[in-house]
């Protein structure tokens, strides 16, 4: 089973949709992750945000692009935890380590953001 915006990426990235060719390799995937925000704004405040429910559908070392029913904000430190450990995309995820988000937006259901690993964490801040 896959959805159709999974196939017109991979059909972009083989003919050509992107105009340089990535740093890192990336592997498709469909794993379940829970995503904690470290960094968030003071109105959502009132909600949940460490256990956000969101699947992975593309990582990579460098980082990974997910899919989830929170609407992501560019510049958000996020930390994510796979919820399938014996998937073999999860040797590509840095859990000790928090992620940024990089770009986020919306699909027909639910929104698409990119992170980016980061190597050396920052204090969180709250903006």
């Amino acid at each position: 089973p896959f959805e159709l915006s999974d196939i017109v990426g991979l059909a972009n990235r083989v003919f050509g949709g992107h105009s340089e060719k990535r740093d890192q390799e990336r592997y498709l995937c469909r794993l379940p992750m829970r995503v904690t925000l470290v960094s968030h704004a003071a109105k959502d405040a009132a909600l949940d945000l460490r256990n956000l429910s969101a699947t992975a559908v593309e990582v990579g070392n460098g980082g990974m692009r997910l899919r989830t029913s929170y609407p992501l904000r560019v510049g958000q430190r996020v930390r994510t935890e796979s919820l399938s450990a014996d998937d073999p995309c999860t040797r590509f995820l840095h859990p000790e380590s928090p992620s940024e988000v990089v770009w986020c937006r919306p699909g027909d259901r639910e929104f698409e953001a990119g992170l980016r690993y980061l190597r050396d964490p920052t204090p969180a801040r709250t903006s």
